[in-house]
C-alpha cells in the first residue's frame, strides 16, 4: 500500500486565511458607514459655509458649520471624515474670521482626533492657519 502524500496538506486552510486577510483589507479601505443623504447635506453646508467665508460673512459661515455639525451628530457621523472636515472649516472660521485662536485649536484637535492624517483645506491655507494647525497637532 502506497501512502498518499499531499505536498500542501493545509492548502485549504491557507486559502481561507489569505481570503480573510484580503476581505479585512477591503473592508478597512471601504468608505466609512453613514447615511449618504446626511453626508451630502453636510457637504453642501460646508460648501455654503466656505462661500460665506470667502465673502467675509463669518457669522453666516459659523452658523452653517454649526448646522453641519448638528447634522453630523444627529446622523451618527461623529467619527466620519466629513465631520473632521467640518471641524477643520470651523477652526478656520474661528481663527481667521473671529480671531478666536483657542476655539479654532479646539476644532482642529477634534478633526485630528477623528482623522489623524487630515490636513487643512488647501484653498484656505495661510501662514497663520498653518501655524495654528501645527500647534493643534502637537
Amino acid at each position: 500500500m502506497v501512502a498518499s502524500h499531499r505536498p500542501f496538506p493545509s492548502f485549504g486552510l491557507f486559502a481561507v486565511v489569505v481570503g480573510l486577510v484580503a476581505l479585512t483589507r477591503i473592508a478597512s479601505a471601504a468608505p466609512p458607514p453613514g447615511d449618504p443623504a446626511a453626508v451630502a447635506k453636510v457637504t453642501n453646508l460646508n460648501k455654503k459655509a466656505l462661500d460665506a467665508y470667502a465673502k467675509q460673512d463669518f457669522e453666516a459661515a459659523k452658523d452653517l458649520l454649526k448646522q453641519a455639525l448638528d447634522v453630523c451628530s444627529s446622523a451618527g457621523l461623529d467619527q466620519h471624515p466629513i465631520t473632521a472636515r467640518t471641524h477643520i472649516h470651523f477652526g478656520v472660521v474661528a481663527i481667521a474670521g473671529f480671531k478666536q485662536h483657542e476655539v479654532g485649536l479646539k476644532h482642529f484637535r477634534k478633526a485630528i482626533e477623528i482623522e489623524p492624517d487630515i490636513k487643512l483645506t488647501k484653498s484656505l491655507v495661510t501662514p497663520e492657519l498653518q501655524d495654528a494647525f501645527e500647534e493643534a497637532v502637537l
